[in-house]
């Protein structure tokens, strides 16, 4: 099972993955272990608000990683 979790009040809090909107900063896990992409990076950025694609699955687009907003705070 996948679990979607935005990062909100300096909190993780999970949601349905189709509720992610624009600029959240969200993680997923996969059977409670954590996905990570090519790079090992784990935290990512929505760029746009989750939408169905043409199969049927709900998917956002994403920024690279984290790491530029992390070192900004």
């Amino acid at each position: 099972m996948r679990t979607c979790q935005i990062l909100k009040d300096d909190e993780w809090t999970n949601i349905n993955f189709e509720e992610l909107k624009k600029d959240n900063k969200f993680r997923l896990f996969d059977d409670g272990v954590l996905v990570k992409d090519n790079d090992g990076f784990s935290i990512f950025t929505a760029l746009n608000d989750a939408y169905m694609n043409e199969e049927g699955i709900y998917q956002v687009d994403v920024s690279g990683t984290i790491t530029d907003w992390l070192m900004g705070h």
